[in-house]
């Protein structure tokens, strides 16, 4: 049956298992299979008689039976032979196998530091490139506000010498039309202060007087009560008085508007260039007991182009916290407000806005 099995194993399966394997029976010389003598003996031996076997056959039995047993033996001989010369090759595959998976883990541990190492280095050279850009943007973005800053100081020093080229070009033009009436003026003044003096000579009460003529201008503003629009003369004297003085101031006389008492004004002031603040004074008016106080609103001072279409304007919001916004009381001299917002002169002169030495302004009050 070719079957193979432990040595120990070999009679349990002759006897009880396989289906191939044949034996004479001791008493009826009958050939039955191992499995089936027990059987045998019970039913079928029993009723025949039991020849007596020779003692040739018999030996010849057992030497089958030895000579099967030999070869049985060298077989499974061979098969232990085999096993064993596998497992030593697996043994030894096995260490070879063991030694090469060695041999990785050591190569791959190696290229894991490697690669450590170059992470390490990338993220350096990232590191410092990213720095160098920094800096070099940094660097470019300081040599490019310098240099635009360079540009923009040449740029207004460009423009500040022409506007000082056609300021002196026009005041030299004008001065021979405005000397006449300048001496006119002057002689005006001049006879005034002379009635002053008299007076403060006869009567003794002539200081009143000559404040009066020194501190009202006759040639600087108009007021239309309709829109609150001053109409500044005389421009180009409170240009040279600026140039001279370094400011120089005009305003209205007393308005109302949203209630308030005041005097609305401009002030011209050298800065870089000449420069247009608003200004106001307030004054103690029939309504203050009615009105909010501190004074809290948006002044706006808008500049009007003559024809009619064009404004240059700017905006600020008061804020009600100095003493210039206080109620006005008579028992303590009111202060003055300047706005910190500006209009630059020599943009209103070359926009046109400036026309037979005049400028309109507009004031306008906003809730805050």
């Amino acid at each position: 049956c070719n079957v193979v099995l432990p040595a120990s194993e070999i009679a349990l399966h002759f006897q009880r298992e396989c289906q191939h394997h044949s034996v004479r029976c001791s008493k009826c010389s009958a050939k039955v299979l191992y499995t089936d003598v027990c059987a045998h003996f019970e039913t079928e031996c029993s009723n025949t008689a039991t020849p007596v076997a020779p003692e040739c056959e018999r030996a010849s039995r057992f030497k089958d039976n030895e000579a099967y047993l030999m070869s049985l033996k060298q077989a499974l001989e061979g098969h232990i032979n085999e096993i064993k010369d596998l497992q030593e090759q697996l043994l030894s595959d096995n260490a070879v196998n063991s030694c090469q998976l060695s041999i990785i883990d050591h190569c791959v541990d190696s290229c894991q530091d490697v690669l450590k190492k170059l992470r390490h280095s990338i993220d350096r050279i990232q590191e410092e490139g990213r720095q160098e850009l920094v800096q070099a943007t940094s660097e470019h973005d300081d040599y490019v506000e310098n240099l635009l800053d360079e540009v923009f100081r040449q740029e207004k020093k460009k423009q500040s010498t022409d506007i000082i080229y056609s300021t002196e070009k026009l005041l030299k033009d004008e001065s021979v039309e405005s000397t006449g009436e300048q001496y006119e003026k002057i002689t005006e003044v001049s006879e005034r202060s002379a009635g002053a003096k008299d007076d403060v000579a006869e009567g003794g009460s002539g200081d009143g007087l000559v404040k009066a003529v020194l501190l009202k201008p006759s040639h600087q503003v108009t007021v239309c009560d309709s829109d609150c629009e001053l109409i500044i003369k005389d421009v180009q004297s409170l240009i040279k008085q600026t140039l001279c003085q370094n400011s120089s101031m005009c305003s209205s006389d007393e308005v109302c508007l949203e209630g308030y008492c005041m005097s609305l004004g401009v002030e011209f002031v050298r800065e870089e260039f000449i420069a247009l603040r608003m200004r106001f004074l307030l004054h103690k008016g029939d309504m203050d007991d009615l009105l909010l106080w501190p004074f809290i609103k948006r002044m706006k001072m808008c500049v009007l182009h003559p024809n009619g279409q064009d404004v240059c304007e700017v905006e600020e919001t008061v804020c009600g916290c100095g003493a210039s916004c206080k109620q006005p009381d008579e028992s303590e001299p009111q202060q003055l407000f300047r706005s910190r917002e500006r209009i630059y002169f020599y943009t209103l002169y070359r926009d046109g806005f400036l026309k037979n030495d005049q400028l309109r302004v507009k004031f306008e009050v906003f809730p805050p």
